[in-house]
């Protein structure tokens, strides 16, 4: 059987990804909306009003127990959504590493442009009163962190040509290259 770790931006469509897998019949999980759930917020408010320490550390639990569980169990086929910022975490990226050499393991990097995650993630539009802040700071984001993830990715889609209705369509022909690639 073969599991999946869902990597990329915020906006990306990881959570499209999720569902589409989730119809295929593996048991999914995103760590983002876990985190969010155990700390009794909105996935929004998470990074407006936990402390970064604090939501990072309950990623990192969270994360590590999924992984920890794809690594274990090699019957069940499991998709797991890790957060954004999981290269910036020394122990995450080290269970990563080691997942990395699973047989039973796959690497799916969502990826998108700059613009198509601003317009996604509500940085673009009427209330924004200042789009140059946000896209550089998603954009120097992205370049430190897309080595990383294009370091992990046995496969890659990229999102941007597609509006979300549309995604989860066109993510289901791919899901299935991706079953029977890694299967």
């Amino acid at each position: 059987m073969t599991s999946v770790v869902v990597i990329g931006a915020d906006g990306a469509g990881k959570s499209s990804v999720l569902r589409v897998l989730e119809t295929y019949g593996f048991l999914t999980a995103d760590v983002d909306s876990l985190v969010a759930y155990e700390l009794v917020v909105s996935p929004e408010d998470m990074f407006l009003e936990v402390p970064s320490e604090q939501r990072r550390a309950c990623a990192r639990r969270v994360a590590c127990d999924l992984l920890a569980d794809i690594r274990a169990d090699r019957e069940t086929r499991f998709a797991v959504a890790l957060p954004a910022d999981f290269c910036d975490d020394v122990e995450l990226e080290a269970i990563c590493d080691s997942l990395r050499k699973c047989e039973h393991v796959v690497f799916l990097h969502v990826r998108a442009s700059v613009d198509v995650l601003m317009r996604r993630l509500g940085m673009f539009g009427p209330r924004v009163t200042n789009v140059v802040l946000p896209r550089k700071e998603l954009s120097i984001r992205l370049e430190e962190r897309l080595p990383r993830y294009e370091e992990y990715a046995d496969f890659d889609f990229d999102t941007s040509r597609f509006e979300l209705s549309d995604l989860e369509k066109e993510l289901a022909n791919r899901v299935i290259m991706l079953i029977n690639t890694g299967s």
